[in-house]
């Protein structure tokens, strides 16, 4: 079983936790697990949304451990809206953003992407073909 897991703020979110029924909310993660439960059944793979509305950087900082505590294979990381609408406090985003990338890293996680961290074996080999300016 693989687990891939969505990290960010009310744009990941989309409402998780208001019907248990929809644990990934109502937007682009439930739209990609749906997706995995109709074309991909055979993939067996876990999909968990830990977006929460509000978040900026900082936050996501703080929430680091719960994210290697879920243990996934690849973290994807959707934020930052939220430092533009209040931008004092909590010091540089990048730095804070960059903090976070070198604690997934020292914890085995490899930055292939701008806000995708995974295990070595998890590389999107389609994005990498794309990155690498190669055919696909």
């Amino acid at each position: 079983m693989k687990t891939f897991l969505f990290q960010g703020d009310s744009i990941t979110d989309a409402n998780r936790l208001l019907n248990p029924k929809y644990p990934n909310g109502f937007g682009y993660v439930s739209m990609i697990n749906d997706d995995y439960a109709i074309n991909h059944s055979y993939a067996n793979i876990t999909i968990l949304n830990k977006g929460i509305s509000g978040n900026k950087t900082s936050d996501l900082l703080n929430r680091i451990d719960d994210i290697l505590n879920e243990s996934p294979d690849v973290v994807i990381i959707l934020i930052g809206i939220n430092d533009i609408w209040h931008p004092y406090g909590e010091g540089n985003k990048a730095d804070l953003y960059e903090f976070t990338a070198k604690k997934l890293k020292s914890n085995g996680f490899r930055h292939y992407e701008i806000s995708n961290f995974c295990r070595n074996h998890m590389i999107s080999r389609h994005n990498m073909k794309y990155w690498m300016l190669d055919d696909y």
